[in-house]
């Protein structure tokens, strides 16, 4: 069997066939490797020599600090674009469409799953990370995977991954590897019954390759394929160390358990391009132009003086002094003071960093966090900002589009807890109160929803933005102007919208509790009965079409009954009705005539 059909290999000769695998793969990706290097470099000011763990701990700044200066655009780039983009926190919504009741309420439960599930794992900080990490390396990469009985996240840097450059061609590899360096004591408790295996471990991925010397650590391979089909069995999961195999199992998503990053593709391949690469050109010739100015200024920035000789001039009397008196027989000395750099020098540095910014997409006003000069009004800044952030509409989908990727991954991976009889579960904020929502009580086929990104907060998130976002509100007549005195002292726009919509909160809040839980809760005369019949009364007429369970439909039809009857009670009683008018002459007390 060919050494690169490694997912074909028997189980004894697994690990080595991986092993040199992996070895020629890491001796052919140096030059990925050294262009992450250099991005590194760039992107921290740093003089790293390698991308190992070792490396990265050998590296021992200067005892002073630098004396060159520096304009690192590399470093301002990525920080702007990562704090504009991925201070979004999007949030997975599961969405039913024509669906009845049992898959509406599974939707929302899986709702409130997903969101337990990142919040356990950090899943928002993580995606920040993994951005940034594609901004500066040619991708950014979140792994996913279960340890424990639980689904774990955790970051993996890009320099630990390969693949193939033949099978991810076309940007889609069938196998995938990732090599980390894992402490022997660790990995034994990881893998209990392989301890004999680990402890003859070396610590280097070859006899040849020596990424990082230390016996104490083990480099362990980690490899993917995908199943060739659907219908296939060949897809496999390998966990092995040069000594031997830790873990050897059957692999059916058509997926690798990661989330992908990248600030731009390369057309072929799998890599990407970040960033940093592609602003790496003008910031190394930004330093050496820095380096030549800031020498220059050092050499001929001080003034000169041009004596004759034998002009009687002492050099004494080439002072500080202020109104000072110099006397001098013959040719006055000449004071000059030269041009350090060419304006055409200077020029040229500005046109470097113009372009630098243009090429990210991004104004120099929001890498030093300035507005527009003339832009006071949060409206006109809104406006602003939305223009600015059409030239990254294409990388905050792909942002957006990380987070559905990650939340489709954890289905997958509760299924398969599921499958081990493991009921996952997850606490979830609901209605302001803390709701333990399993697995178990998500009944939903994939086929039966879809999955949409929708943003956390829309509103300004400054002090400054949000007063002016109360004053629109006060013009627009949305809130009363007493109350925005109020809000203009301390602008918590949520606390009066939360105030506001507690009527209909507090509704919404019962309505759950009988369609969901079959819990009757019944009206009270401060509801708002009116909007609550209302509400009932819809909510009672989808259920009819959704199939919801007769019991709930009676807590409905008891509720709405219940209420009309008490805001009917609340009525003022109407007024008496009047017969019909008296006959004439019958107000005066006159006799109507006989027949």
């Amino acid at each position: 069997m060919a050494k690169n059909l490694w997912w074909l290999s028997s189980k004894n000769d697994v690990n080595t066939d991986i092993f040199e695998v992996v070895s020629n793969l890491v001796l052919n990706d140096a030059g990925r490797q050294d262009r992450n290097l250099r991005s590194l470099r760039l992107y921290g000011n740093s003089e790293l020599q390698g991308l190992g763990a070792y490396n990265m701990a050998r590296y021992t700044a200067p005892a002073l600090p630098d004396s060159r200066v520096k304009v690192n655009i590399i470093s301002s780039m990525v920080d702007t674009v990562t704090s504009k983009i991925a201070k979004m926190k999007p949030k997975v919504t599961f969405l039913t469409s024509g669906a009845d009741y049992r898959l509406q309420q599974s939707a929302q439960k899986l709702n409130k799953f997903m969101l337990g599930a990142f919040y356990a794992n950090k899943v928002h900080s993580l995606h920040q990370e993994g951005f940034k990490d594609g901004a500066i390396f040619d991708v950014g990469a979140i792994k996913h995977y279960i340890s424990g009985g639980k689904i774990v996240s955790e970051r993996c840097l890009p320099t630990e991954l390969y693949v193939d450059p033949i099978d991810s061609l076309y940007g889609n590899p069938k196998s995938m590897y990732q090599v980390k360096y894992i402490h022997k004591e660790s990995l034994k408790l990881m893998f209990p019954a392989k301890k004999a295996i680990i402890g003859m471990a070396k610590s280097t991925l070859s006899a040849t390759i020596n990424l990082d010397d230390s016996d104490d650590y083990v480099a362990v391979v980690e490899a993917w394929h995908l199943p060739t089909k659907s219908d296939s069995k060949d897809g496999r999961h390998v966990i092995c160390v040069d000594s031997g195999t830790l873990s050897d199992d059957p692999y059916t998503r058509p997926y690798f358990p990661f989330t992908f990053f990248r600030w731009a593709t390369r057309g072929v391949g799998f890599w990407g391009q970040s960033l940093a690469e592609r602003l790496t050109g003008n910031q190394i010739e930004i330093n050496k132009m820095l380096r030549v100015i800031q020498k220059s200024f050092q050499l001929g920035s001080a003034f000169k003086v041009f004596l004759e000789y034998g002009s009687r001039v002492s050099k004494d009397q080439l002072n500080n002094e202020i109104g000072s008196i110099i006397y001098y027989s013959g040719t006055k000395p000449d004071f000059y003071v030269p041009q350090t750099v060419h304006p055409e020098f200077f020029q040229h540095l500005n046109f470097l960093i113009q372009t630098s910014y243009e090429e990210a997409g991004i104004s120099q006003l929001s890498a030093s966090s300035r507005k527009p000069s003339g832009l006071d009004s949060g409206k006109a800044i809104r406006e602003y900002n939305e223009v600015e952030t059409e030239r990254f509409a294409i990388t905050s989908q792909t942002y957006e589009q990380s987070f559905l990727d990650t939340a489709r991954q954890y289905i997958d991976l509760a299924k398969e807890l599921a499958a081990d009889d493991i009921d996952y579960e997850v606490v979830a904020e609901s209605k302001k109160f803390l709701e333990t929502i399993k697995w178990s009580d998500i009944n939903v086929e994939e086929n039966e929803y879809m999955m949409q990104m929708f943003p956390s907060s829309m509103l300004p998130q400054t002090p400054a933005g949000r007063i002016q976002y109360v004053q629109e509100l006060v013009n627009n007549g949305y809130i009363p102007k007493d109350y925005a005195l109020k809000l203009l002292d301390f602008p918590d726009i949520e606390s009066y919208t939360d105030l506001i919509n507690a009527p209909l909160d507090n509704l919404l809040d019962t309505l759950d509790k009988i369609m969901i839980d079959g819990d009757y809760y019944p009206p009270e005369p401060y509801q708002d009965l009116a909007m609550g019949i209302k509400l009932f009364q819809s909510a009672y007429l989808k259920g009819r079409t959704t199939k919801v369970p007769e019991s709930k439909l009676e807590l409905l039809r008891t509720w709405i009954s219940s209420a009309q009857a008490m805001l009917n009670a609340s009525q003022p009683p109407p007024p008496p009705e009047q017969g019909p008018p008296p006959p004439d002459g019958a107000a005066q007390g006159v006799l109507p005539p006989m027949a």
